[in-house]
């Protein structure tokens, strides 16, 4: 026998031996006994607990030691789903072990186990809290009571052991009740870590004695409190009498309340509940009586006299008590003698709201929170005091005055609690947590504060102040950005202003952060709005487009932010808001690209429902533009901007540009000239703070909007357009190039800047305002008007945003944005490796790239448009250099098509003419070829296709022989452009002696046709012989 009990402790010392205390089962890295068999870990329990009665101490705190190992394997399975220990045989172990123990209960029934198991099971139970409160999914869930009782109910291991305590308080409750609650009580000093189970426990106590202790608690208050008028002096011998009694019955409740009890809980409500049906309408309310009943004011009466009791009934009845329940108490105390009710306070004034002023400082920030809830209804809902004052105007008044204090007071407690960090937690405080999770809140309660006027407008910053400093940053910014996109003018900013001022001094980076985040929080509430209109109007979907046309337009946000700016502007250091710091110049970039962003989708959004948007487009439109304008423009732009920032800047300011020139002529948007100016004049000043590469990543964008966009804005799939004009490059072949009348020089742009584009419309600038005689007929507007008064306005707009301005105002290039713009033209046309074709290499080489050649000489036919931006580059000396791929290959299309033509002695055709027209005028004018040399195209006209074909290669032979051998074109062309941008201008010039010869042999067999431009061509020739 000896030897089986000692084999028995040695196998169970065995298995124990691993576990030192309870700590080492949460600081080892590795479990104890999660690779156990299920037998290895419960037959040795078993053995010893069944076989040696002595040792059942060992035994328990064996399971316990099991029960922590359970726990905590399973928790950190629910903190981290990638945990991959398996521990369902440890589980299963305290499954088996609990049942031997309650079986042993059900066989034995000794009150002693009893006791054992009850006294081992509180003290695992306050372990278990104490070793798992802290962890994670404990914070997450929350660490109440409840809470808690709940996440440890979800452990299997625990509920096994919550089931063995049920067993035993059962037993133990028959048998010795007294010994039952020692036991309880003596594990309630240990508070938190054993008020969860507090929670489960309180149920097994009777329920029937709680009831009858109210019942008799009702009834005697309201025999005294009936007994004595209001009117009367206090009965000192009854009123004493009273007093024992009601001490009692408090300590007695605020004892099971400080418990927790569920049965008191119960019965409470049980109580409120029959009184509520009981309920009069309030306009129909009895006087008092020996019938009436006076529950509610019972229980007023039992939480004046402790705030654990005030705490508990709060807890329990919040959800019960609503205002109406609230104003017919208010009119029952009316009825009674208030020191039936109040207590004697020292240094308190005998009134209800002196004794809520005081009672407030010792609640818990949750009861606080619930108080604020109840008390709040009657200073922020004026409908409810209104109905009300109707019945009883005086005790109303008194309602919202006294209403009105405790919640200032209720605020500056919350306030003091938010500044002490480690005394409050928002979750605890229910309103601030709701405000919190549910946005619909916060948005209702910003929309109060802003509608509201003197006292309650104060009350509810100091609110909003309070859940500022509680909540995190990203929250306060949150509520900021409310406040600029709800405040309708600058009174309601000025209530913002006063928050800010309440938050800077604990918060000085409260602006910048707000704007920081601004953005991200102004989406979030726009999508708010519009998900709430589409829900409130679900009939079809002409009403989803008039909501989100209602929402999307709505600009008062960009005025906000514009008047915060010039607020801080304007003030001087000694205004506290000039220390808010929105930093607005800083977040300039981001400021800029989101307010573009925006009002980039808004057009696009305005122009999908231009039809159903009617009348309100144009107006729409200006809003939105003139609005966003006005914001950039306040703000200072940065000397330092990120090139992240300025580079989408640039692309958003051309799509604007483009979008709003779209729009140019079109009847239905007025504004769109003056928008598009306003917005120009905008992006000139941008640019002209920023460096020169900056401006060149514009005009790429700008380029690259126009050509995407040339169909729409300049008609350029139209040769009937462009055939009309003369001063683009399609009207360029009806100049006769070889009078030289003096207007070679005078400049696109300048003919362009003297024609009037405000006061005229499209259609009067067509006929260029000659009127004929006889009666005027309404003229009807022409489309093509409204493209060439676009056209206008783009080549004005490429004029003065690749200038500079001088102190007269006088527009001076930019070469480096000219070049650029060529070398970006040429990008777009020229493809496959022609890029980089400045060397015109032997005509019967480069035959062989032909098929190169024609095909971006295609790509520009497509698009007339190419060819006014190369004269406009040609304005500017030696910018059209750059060009000279694209050049090359047009030279090279009209060279081939001359060489194959099989009828040699005809006359070119016309489109060939027209080509070689623009051609040579365009070189002409960017200074490419003499003058001598242009008039060819006079000649080539005029004769035979044989004959053109060997005048145009001596053209070839001129661009072939210009550069010299030993370095690359691009080389010399960088070099002259260096020396223009400094102001000299040094003229590229060929040698013209071998490539007048073909012409000269030309004229002579065609003289009669062509002998008037001999002197032209060959006019220096003229000049020598003159000398000699």
């Amino acid at each position: 026998m000896k030897r089986t009990i000692k084999r028995i402790l040695s196998d169970f010392q065995a298995l124990t031996i691993a576990a030192e205390d309870v700590s080492s089962v949460y600081r080892n890295l590795r479990p104890l006994w999660a690779s156990y068999p299920v037998s290895n870990l419960v037959d040795p329990a078993v053995r010893i607990f069944v076989k040696i009665p002595c040792a059942r101490n060992a035994f328990l705190h064996y399971v316990g030691m099991l029960t922590h190992e359970a726990t905590h394997l399973y928790f950190s399975k629910k903190e981290n789903p990638h945990f991959s220990t398996e521990f369902i045989n440890v589980e299963r172990a305290v499954r088996q072990l609990t049942n031997e123990i309650q079986q042993l209960l059900d066989v034995n029934g000794s009150k002693n186990l009893a006791s054992d198991i009850l006294i081992w099971s509180c003290l695992l139970f306050i372990d278990i809290c104490k070793c798992n409160y802290e962890r994670p999914i404990a914070k997450k869930t929350g660490i109440s009571s409840i809470a808690l009782l709940e996440l440890f109910q979800s452990c299997p291991s625990v509920n096994y052991v919550i089931n063995l305590t049920d067993k035993a308080i059962s037993l133990l409750l028959n048998a010795s009740s007294d010994e039952c609650l020692n036991i309880l009580m003596d594990a309630s000093r240990h508070g938190f870590c054993f008020d969860w189970i507090w929670l489960h426990i309180a149920v097994t106590f009777p329920e029937a004695m709680v009831p009858c202790l109210l019942e008799l608690g009702h009834n005697e208050f309201k025999e005294f409190a009936l007994s004595i008028p209001s009117t009367q002096a206090q009965q000192l011998d009854k009123q004493e009498i009273h007093k024992q009694k009601f001490i009692s019955l408090c300590e007695i409740i605020t004892y099971l309340a400080s418990k927790r009890r569920g049965d008191l809980r119960k019965a409470v409500r049980e109580m409120l509940i029959n009184s509520i049906e009981k309920m009069d309408d309030l306009e129909n309310m009895k006087p008092l009586s020996d019938d009436s009943d006076l529950t509610t004011c019972f229980l007023f009466k039992l939480s004046t006299n402790s705030p654990e009791i005030l705490q508990f009934l709060v807890h329990s009845i919040n959800d019960l008590v609503n205002y109406h329940v609230i104003l017919y108490t208010a009119m029952q105390l009316a009825g009674l003698n208030q020191q039936c009710i109040l207590p004697v306070l020292p240094n308190v004034e005998f009134t209800y709201v002196a004794f809520f002023r005081h009672m407030i400082f010792y609640l818990k920030a949750d009861i606080l929170a619930i108080v604020f809830q109840m008390i709040s209804l009657f200073v922020f809902d004026l409908h409810i005091l209104e109905d009300f004052s109707r019945i009883n105007q005086t005790l109303a008044e008194d309602i919202r005055v006294g209403a009105t204090i405790v919640t200032s007071d209720i605020i500056g407690i919350i306030l003091s609690k938010v500044y002490d960090k480690l005394t409050f937690n928002v979750a605890d405080f229910v309103p601030f947590n709701e405000l919190t999770c549910d946005a619909s809140k916060l948005k209702h309660l910003i929309q109060q504060t802003l509608d509201a006027d003197g006292e309650r407008s104060t009350l509810y910053l100091s609110y909003l102040n309070a859940f500022c400093m509680a909540s995190e940053p990203a929250t306060t910014s949150e509520i900021i950005a409310r406040f600029i996109v709800e405040a309708r003018n600058e009174q309601e900013l000025l209530k913002l202003s006063a928050l800010l001022l309440s938050i800077l001094p604990f918060s000085p980076n409260v602006g910048e952060e707000a704007m920081k985040k601004f953005f991200t929080n102004r989406a979030k509430i726009e999508e708010e709005k519009r998900n709430e209109k589409m829900m409130q109007n679900r009939c079809n979907l002409d009403n989803e487009a008039n909501i989100l046309l209602d929402e999307i337009v709505n600009v008062r946000w960009l005025e906000n932010l514009r008047i915060l700016n010039e607020w801080q502007k304007a003030l001087d250091g000694k205004n506290p808001l000039k220390y808010v710091r929105f930093e607005m110049t800083k977040f300039y970039g981001e400021i800029t690209t989101n307010v573009f962003s925006w009002v980039l989708d808004t057009l696009s959004f305005l122009d999908d429902i231009q039809d159903k948007a009617g009348d309100k487009y144009d107006q729409l439109m200006e809003s939105v533009v003139q609005g966003s304008i006005s914001l950039c423009s306040s703000i200072t732009v940065p000397s330092i901007l990120s090139s992240r920032f300025s580079y989408k800047i640039c692309a958003q300011f051309a799509t604007l540009l483009i979008t709003l020139l779209k729009n140019v002529c079109d009847d239905n948007t007025p504004s769109s000239y003056s928008l598009f100016l306003n917005m120009r004049a905008w992006g000139n000043d941008f640019l002209c703070c920023q460096v020169v590469y900056l401006r060149q990543q514009f005009m790429s964008h700008f380029l690259d909007e126009a050509l995407m966009y040339a169909d729409k804005l300049f008609d350029c799939s139209s040769i009937d357009v462009w055939e009309m004009e003369q001063t683009f490059a399609g009207g360029c072949r009806k100049k006769n190039s070889w009078k030289d009348d003096g207007n070679d020089q005078i400049s696109l742009f300048e003919q362009i800047r003297t024609m009037s584009l405000a006061p005229l419309k499209a259609v009067q600038m067509a006929h260029s305002g000659v009127i004929g005689a006889g009666l005027r007929r309404k003229e009807e507007i022409d489309k093509k008007s409204g493209f060439h008064m676009r056209r206008l306005i783009f080549f004005d707009s490429i004029q003065r945003l690749a200038c500079t301005t001088t102190s007269d105002n006088d527009l001076v290039p930019l070469h480096q944005i000219y070049k650029h713009l060529a070398i970006k033209i040429t990008d777009r046309v020229c493809k496959d490796g022609l890029t980089g074709a400045f060397i015109w290499n032997e005509w019967e080489q480069e035959k062989e790239n032909i098929a190169r050649y024609i095909a971006a000489a295609r790509r520009l036919s497509e698009s007339y448009f190419l060819w006014d931006l190369m004269f406009a580059v040609a304005e500017v000396y030696p910018c059209l250099w750059y060009c000279s791929p694209l050049l090359k290959s047009i030279f090279a299309t009209i060279l081939i098509q001359f060489e194959n033509n099989s009828d040699r002695k005809s006359l070119p055709s016309k489109e060939i003419v027209d080509l070689l027209d623009r051609w040579f005028l365009l070189t002409k004018r960017g200074q490419m070829l003499p003058r001598q040399l242009a008039l060819f195209v006079d000649v080539i006209q005029n004769v035979s296709i044989h004959e053109g074909h060997n005048v145009l290669l001596d053209i070839w032979h001129y661009f072939q022989n210009f550069f010299e051998k030993e370095t690359h074109p691009i080389n010399t062309l960088n070099t002259i452009f260096e020396k223009a941008v400094n102001g000299v201008n040094e003229l590229i010039q060929g040698d013209l002696s071998n490539s007048r010869e073909t012409c000269r042999l030309v004229i002579q067999r065609n003289i009669v046709k062509l002998g008037c431009l001999f002197p032209l061509i060959f006019a220096d020739e003229l000049v020598d012989v003159k000398e000699i």
